[in-house]
């Protein structure tokens, strides 16, 4: 059925209240963009020339896969489709090209007619993996400018008159500006030498929570580095010593869901391979499994460091 705008924000208003603007906006774009990147350059792609290799990255990892074929106008290519069919263990069978540049038939059979480079099981991208921490990434950055802007230490003065009002102003102007001595009119001081105006100051020390904003922005980082295989590190979130295995625990949560793509991404580049003889592959560019450096020691997996106990 049609949706309209007037429906489409009546039921959104359900879920997520009006004021808050949490997927469309200029923060969660930013952040989308460059997580997608920060996954995609986990990995290095080697490709035959002609290939694009951003337009491989982009369709594997947000659509979770890309096929390739032979073409008699292009050779043999990568392209992005639609899967279709079911097998007898319920796997896709067939791919839809969308790419009107190329002629050939419709479906075609993965395995007979086209090869698959998926990076999941499922077939699926990492859009939603990207999304959620896109989300809240953002959130928090607008938590940091906001209580940034929220903290500055103003002044709120009462006074009199206009004229009053106005050299107040300018006091305050001579003083950010450097003046090492303000001159007042004799008139905003009374007789027993109290000053004519009221000064109200905020307590922006109890409300300055600017630090563990940034701070949470960081670690959603290495969250997010440790969901798509790249080593995290660890100084970021412990100001204590870290010991060895704490480091070889983040290793295996880093290289688990990590390998596991890999797997699916060479097994995809190597059935390329037997079909059509041409070199591509995918590996990592930075293995998680290598040493991790922290800021307080090095501490390589061979155990020299001392399993347990603190560098």
């Amino acid at each position: 059925m049609p949706y309209y705008y007037e429906l489409i924000n009546a039921l959104d208003s359900q879920i997520q209240p009006g004021t808050i603007h949490s997927q469309n906006s200029g923060a969660v774009r930013y952040y989308r963009r460059y997580l997608l990147q920060r996954a995609m350059s986990a990995f290095r792609v080697t490709a035959p020339e002609g290939w694009e290799k951003p337009y491989m990255l982009y369709s594997i990892f947000g659509i979770g896969f890309i096929a390739v074929l032979e073409t008699d106008r292009f050779g043999v290519i990568p392209s992005w489709g639609s899967l279709s069919g079911r097998g007898v263990q319920f796997q896709p069978t067939h791919v839809t090209l969308n790419n009107p540049l190329i002629a050939t038939k419709d479906p075609l059979e993965i395995g007979l007619d086209c090869a698959i480079i998926r990076l999941q099981p499922d077939y699926g991208g990492i859009m939603d993996l990207v999304n959620d921490y896109a989300e809240a990434m953002a959130l928090t950055s607008q938590l940091f400018s906001v209580n940034t802007l929220n903290s500055r230490l103003s002044f709120v003065f009462g006074a009199a008159s206009k004229q009053a009002a106005e050299s107040y102003k300018a006091a305050m102007d001579k003083l950010y500006a450097g003046d090492p001595m303000v001159v007042l009119d004799k008139s905003l001081i009374t007789k027993d030498g109290a000053p004519t105006w009221q000064l109200l100051l905020q307590n922006v020390g109890e409300n300055y929570v600017a630090g563990e904003a940034l701070e949470n922005l960081r670690r959603l980082e290495c969250k997010f580095n440790n969901e798509i295989g790249v080593p995290a590190n660890l100084a970021t979130q412990k100001k204590e010593r870290t010991i060895s295995a704490e480091v070889e625990a983040n290793d295996a949560e880093t290289y688990s869901r990590a390998d596991m793509w890999l797997e699916n991404l060479r097994e995809g580049c190597q059935q390329v391979r037997d079909m059509y003889g041409v070199d591509v592959s995918i590996d990592w560019r930075v293995n998680p499994m290598e040493e991790v450096i922290t800021d307080e020691t090095e501490l390589s997996r061979d155990g020299s460091a001392g399993s347990g106990s603190d560098q």
